[in-house]
């Protein structure tokens, strides 16, 4: 009902589900050894203890109503700042600081006010949530604290990246991961898809790289030849699940379009 161009189509309909447990959209969030803040996203900020990422635009809700000016000035509104690509989230952010045993996931991570305009959405609490879980793993192995924990970032990162996370700028060196030395080859493969993609330690599309083989048709294969002989306890392999198609973590552009973000 807040459009000009459905009013006299909504103006007659009413609410017939609502879900029953009523959430605020912000509330309360811990303080951890980085406070993620609002440039760190729109500047697609890139970290070295990077354990998961975010693409949603910095989408205030101000007290004053979803509408409402800065200043009074009709020409300034926080309400939304947009931006091309994706950040990502330090693993500083996701534990509380000065506490040791306390894990952070979804909406009470370490971040300023705008940034958290950006890391509420489902998708990227999801994420972090699993960080969280494989973090408070490696702790209680080793038997240390969750700061702790930040000596352990290579593993804790490629530990991610093995169950099917994805963190930009972090590629798999697991070093147990025989496929990195192989030598690869096809039977056929479309252009751009070349088989040599399925060991450059990235299991999805980024921008204009595949990151994958796709055979020029059916029955063609794929051949990883080991330079030895090894005992081979595990094969893992990863099928594009429509990963190559925009999604609302990274604000798409079927969604950008979709929306209007004049003031009225």
């Amino acid at each position: 009902k807040n459009y000009s161009d459905c009013k006299d189509k909504a103006q007659n309909l009413y609410l017939d589900w609502v879900s029953f447990v009523p959430a605020k959209r912000e509330s309360r969030r811990i303080v951890g050894d980085y406070v993620l803040n609002e440039n760190d996203v729109i500047e697609n900020r890139m970290f070295d203890d990077a354990v998961g990422y975010g693409g949603w635009h910095l989408d205030s809700h101000r007290p004053e109503g979803f509408y409402a000016f800065v200043n009074n000035d009709p020409q300034l509104t926080d309400k939304t700042v947009r931006f091309d690509g994706i950040y990502t989230i330090p693993y500083r952010s996701i534990y509380a600081k000065g506490i040791d045993n306390l894990l952070l996931g979804g909406r009470i991570i370490s971040a300023s006010h705008r940034a958290f305009s950006s890391t509420r959405v489902m998708a990227t609490c999801a994420v972090l949530g699993e960080a969280a879980g494989v973090a408070a793993a490696i702790a209680v192995r080793e038997n240390i604290n969750a700061p702790a924990v930040s000596q352990h970032i290579d593993e804790l990162q490629q530990t991610l990246l093995k169950n099917g996370c994805y963190i930009p700028n972090i590629k798999n060196k697991d070093e147990n991961d025989l496929a990195h030395s192989a030598e690869v080859s096809a039977d056929g493969y479309i252009s751009g898809f070349e088989p040599q993609n399925v060991i450059n330690g990235v299991s999805r599309p980024v921008e204009n790289s595949s990151n994958m083989w796709k055979s020029e048709g059916v029955g063609k294969s794929l051949t990883l030849k080991l330079k030895a002989k090894h005992r081979v306890g595990k094969v893992m392999l990863t099928f594009d699940s429509d990963l190559s198609k925009e999604i609302m973590i990274s604000l798409s552009n079927w969604h950008k379009v979709r929306q209007d973000y004049s003031v009225p």
